[in-house]
C-alpha cells in the first residue's frame, strides 16, 4: 500500500531552528537587476550573516533561502526568511559573528551583510512511499 504524500507549514521556532541546522543558504537581491548567491552563513537571534567582497545588498530588502532535500526517503524541507539587508566592514562587525564566518570562496571577503529577518515561512514534504517508480524498500 502507499502512503500518501503529506506536507505542513513549519511556525517560526522550527523555521529559526532549521536555520541553524543549515550551513549553505542562498542570497538574493535587485541591485538593480536580481542575484541570487550561494553562502555560508551564520543566525544569531533574528539576524543572518555572511561575509562577501562588497558591501551589497545595502539597506535593501533581501530573500534568504535554506532547505535540505533527502532524495531516498522523498522529504525535504525549505525556509524563506525575509528582512532589511545591512554591510559593515569586518573590522566594524560583531568580533563573535566574524569569528564564525570562515568564508568558503576564495578572495578577500571584507564585509559582514546582515539580514534581519521580519519575514520568516517554510515547509516540510514528504512524497508518497511506495509510489510510481520504486520497489518494495523504496528503491528505484
Amino acid at each position: 500500500m502507499t502512503e500518501p504524500a503529506e506536507g505542513h507549514e513549519l511556525d517560526e521556532r522550527e523555521c529559526l531552528a532549521l536555520l541553524d541546522l543549515g550551513v549553505i543558504g542562498r542570497v538574493v537581491y535587485v541591485d538593480p537587476e536580481q542575484h541570487i548567491r550561494p553562502v555560508n552563513y551564520v543566525r544569531r537571534g533574528w539576524e543572518i550573516y555572511f561575509r562577501s567582497d562588497r558591501p551589497t545588498p545595502s539597506a535593501e530588502i533581501a530573500t534568504f533561502e535554506v532547505d535540505h532535500v533527502d532524495a531516498v526517503g522523498h522529504q525535504g524541507w525549505s525556509v524563506v526568511a525575509r528582512g532589511t539587508a545591512r554591510a559593515k566592514r569586518v573590522e566594524l562587525a560583531d568580533p563573535d559573528v566574524v569569528e564564525r564566518l570562515e568564508p568558503w570562496a576564495p578572495g578577500p571577503k571584507g564585509w559582514v551583510i546582515s539580514i534581519r529577518i521580519t519575514e520568516i515561512q517554510g515547509r516540510w514534504v514528504r512524497g508518497a512511499a511506495g509510489g510510481p517508480g520504486l520497489d518494495d524498500r523504496g528503491y528505484v
